[in-house]
């Protein structure tokens, strides 16, 4: 009866869809995803484009597209400037997600079964899923929703090319604004648009196609990857310059110092170590610890059953043979741009994002196709383990975080306390660490204003990269007084009391929870003043 009903298209979007938004809207109701200052950034993005400014990228950066600010200060405009509504934009986005992938299986496999359970996998995927498509970074629900709309536009074309009939234009046109908006916004979904063109290029070569017909199709195609990837171009060539290549490259977070080849060795070694842990979901992004251990040989033996019993049936010599093939490419850039990038230097999850569309679509496949009870019972254990994991962490510190260096991991449930305290000392412009600065600013609507200039690290390394939002350092001039705030680091602690003892500054201390308080200064200073500038690194 319940495989009749999944049958019907309609039906089984909505009841996904369903399960989607309740699982998410229960995650959120219990706070199991810490706001953070990546998150609080695009939140003040948002208020500033409603107060009339625009932006191309996000503050500080020359890559990563400002598409997501955009669409936060839609949902502040509809619903207000609060923090659960970022998180509602990336649910819909991820809502989207589902719909496209169901749609690209339906149409790709022929089999509303398949679609139907490999979109289950993305309702309840593995943690990491979870917290990159709740909490926002800038960027990633709309790359992975890119991404997955490329391969249905790319079964489409498929489907039109093994049925002889004519390829609508439309649709190259689509898969180049696609691709050049996947650009601009967030590269990281090059890794999905990618193969899903390739796989185009493939059908329309097999399909022998006219070469005045092949070209008709590359210009749609590279007329609207221009227009798509507009933004990118001016800035590349008008404004940001060569910065946005270095950016996209993994400039940023490019901090090691051995040679090339070491790093790619290094890199290899941490994808291979810490890689298939997180996307599997075997443990989360932010902790090496395993999830469930008694789960664990089950979902393992359910990806080593399912991929042999697959090869054993010979479905890699099937007509479908080239969307496999496709959707494995997906895992191999990803891989690739982990290994040669200086993105390799971060395991915690975010860069395998976009592994779980061809996951899911494996998932759906062998649960349904493999026709197996082995299968059957192992794919439900899979599905159970990763409700689990997300769970367990959702009602245990830290909590679902986007942080894995736990000096970083700052405890924002006393905020309203602080905010409150440093209103009722009058202090509204001071200096702080970069995950306190962006949240406070939010929360208070920006009344109370922090720069970034003081280091989070107990080694007190520090890079000016933290110091995002320029016309703070303009607006913090004019206050009368400064107050600074730590978090969790008594030797930045130890160096302050130093530094104010020097210069003769008297001061109040007040410790709320992680927050601790250095305000009522005797005078009006700055770190710099402080003398404690070459401490950073």
């Amino acid at each position: 009866m319940i495989l009749k009903i999944l049958d019907n298209k309609v039906i089984s979007i909505i009841i996904l869809l369903i399960f989607h938004f309740l699982f998410r809207f229960l995650l959120l109701s219990i706070n199991a995803f810490p706001f953070n200052s990546d998150e609080a950034i695009v939140g003040l993005m948002a208020k500033h484009i409603l107060d009339g400014e625009n932006f191309i990228y996000f503050y500080g950066q020359s890559y990563m597209g400002s598409l997501d600010a955009y669409l936060v200060a839609l949902g502040f405009l509809l619903f207000g400037e609060k923090v659960w509504v970022i998180r509602l934009i990336q649910v819909i986005l991820f809502g989207l997600v589902i719909i496209f992938s169901y749609l690209f299986v339906d149409i790709s496999f022929q089999n509303k079964k398949i679609a139907f359970f490999s979109s289950l996998f993305l309702v309840f995927p593995a943690v990491n899923v979870v917290l990159y498509t709740t909490v926002s970074l800038g960027g990633y629900g709309e790359a992975l929703l890119f991404g997955v709309i490329s391969f249905y536009v790319a079964a489409l074309i498929a489907k039109s090319c093994e049925n002889h009939k004519k390829v609508n234009l439309a649709y190259f046109g689509l898969l180049g604004f696609l691709l050049g908006s996947g650009l601009y916004v967030n590269p990281i979904g090059l890794t999905l648009m990618i193969p899903a063109n390739l796989y185009v290029v493939w059908k329309i070569i097999k399909s022998n196609q006219s070469k005045k017909k092949i070209f008709e199709y590359f210009l749609f195609f590279l007329i609207f990857f221009l227009l798509g990837s507009a933004l990118f171009w001016y800035s590349l060539f008008l404004t940001n310059g060569p910065s946005v290549i270095r950016e996209i490259g993994g400039s940023a977070v490019a901090i090691e110092s051995e040679s090339y080849f070491q790093r790619i060795i290094s890199h290899s070694i941490s994808l291979l170590i810490f890689g298939p842990t997180v996307i599997l979901g075997l443990r989360p992004p932010w902790d090496v610890s395993l999830i469930g251990k008694l789960f664990i040989p089950f979902v393992i033996l359910f990806w080593i059953l399912a991929l042999y019993l697959l090869i054993k049936k010979k479905n890699y010599k099937s007509k479908g043979a080239p969307k496999f093939v496709a959707l494995i490419g997906v895992i191999i850039l990803v891989a690739g741009g982990f290994i040669f990038t200086s993105f390799g230097i971060d395991p915690s999850g975010r860069y395998f994002l976009p592994i779980v569309f061809p996951l899911s679509v494996f998932f759906g496949y062998a649960f349904i196709q493999l026709n197996n009870k082995v299968i059957y019972a192992l794919g439900i254990i899979t599905l159970v383990f990763q409700i689990y994991g997300t769970w367990i962490f959702g009602i245990e510190e830290p909590y679902i975080t986007t942080q894995f260096y736990s000096p970083a991991q700052v405890d924002h449930s006393s905020i309203d306390e602080l905010l409150q305290f440093l209103e009722r000392e009058e202090e509204y412009y001071g200096f702080s660490n970069y995950w306190i600065s962006y949240p406070l600013a939010f929360v208070s609507d920006e009344k109370i204003i922090s720069i970034p200039k003081l280091p989070y690290h107990h080694d007190l390394r520090f890079t000016v990269r933290d110091n995002r939002i320029s016309k703070y350092n303009t607006i913090i001039e004019n206050g009368s007084s400064y107050f600074y705030i730590t978090s969790n680091n008594p030797e930045l602690d130890d160096l302050l009391v130093s530094a104010f003892q020097e210069n003769h500054i008297d001061y109040l201390q007040k410790r709320i929870d992680d927050y601790h308080v250095f305000y009522n200064l005797s005078q009006k200073i700055t770190p710099e003043e402080l003398g404690i500038t070459n401490e950073f690194k």
